[in-house]
């Protein structure tokens, strides 16, 4: 069902450079008109420290002001 409802432009992956500095990241979350009932999804196989990786992110990485303005599940 989801790959059926994403479009062929939004299914190829944006790929984080540098994960200390994740400006990838920082620089759409920072889009709130753009991210108005999106969803982002983390993709990784079993044990590639995605639940790691998202925790760094919420906790270290982003700024004050995102982390009080993104929710996280």
């Amino acid at each position: 069902i989801i790959r059926s409802a994403i479009s062929p432009i939004q299914k190829e992956g944006i790929q984080i450079l540098d994960t200390e500095n994740p400006k990838e990241i920082i620089e759409l979350l920072s889009d709130k008109k753009k991210l108005k009932n999106e969803v982002c999804l983390l993709i990784g196989s079993v044990g590639s420290g995605k639940s790691t990786f998202t925790d760094y992110i919420r906790e270290v990485a982003l700024p004050i002001e995102l982390k009080q303005e993104t929710f996280w599940l």
